[in-house]
C-alpha cells in the first residue's frame, strides 16, 4: 500500500518563529503529538510534545515556565528530520519509523509537505 492512500493529508504546521506556547496550544487543540516546522513552504524542522514539555521548568514554577514558553520552537526542534515521498510503500515507511525510533514521518513532494 502507498503512503499516499494512508497519510493524513490536512498537516498542521508553525514557523520557526512560532512560541513554544503557541505551538503547544495549537497541539492540545488539534490533538495531535508533532509538528512540522516550516520557513515558507520548506520543512526545516520538527517539534513533539515531548520536546515541548522538557523545553520548559517545572510547571510549579508559574513565571519561569511562562517565560520559556515565549521562546521560538526554533530553538529546540529536531533539524535533521527523517521524511518520505507519498509513493513510498507503508510497509517501508513503518520500517523507517521503528529503525529510527520515530513517531512522525512527514510526507514530502517537490519540497513541501503532503501528509
Amino acid at each position: 500500500m502507498l503512503l499516499e492512500e494512508v497519510m493524513h493529508r490536512k498537516v498542521y504546521t508553525v514557523q520557526s518563529d512560532t512560541s513554544l506556547k503557541d505551538a503547544l496550544h495549537l497541539m492540545e487543540k488539534h490533538r495531535i503529538r508533532h509538528l512540522p516546522v516550516t520557513e515558507g513552504d520548506q520543512l526545516v524542522g520538527i517539534v513533539s510534545d515531548r520536546d515541548l514539555r522538557e523545553a520548559g521548568p517545572s510547571s510549579l514554577e508559574k513565571e519561569a515556565r511562562n517565560k520559556a514558553l515565549e521562546q521560538p520552537v526554533s530553538s529546540i526542534m529536531k533539524r535533521d528530520v527523517i521524511t518520505a515521498h507519498p509513493l513510498d510503500f507503508s510497509e517501508d515507511a513503518a520500517r523507517i519509523m521503528y529503525e529510527y525510533r520515530i513517531g512522525c514521518l512527514p510526507v514530502l513532494q517537490e519540497g513541501r509537505i503532503v501528509g
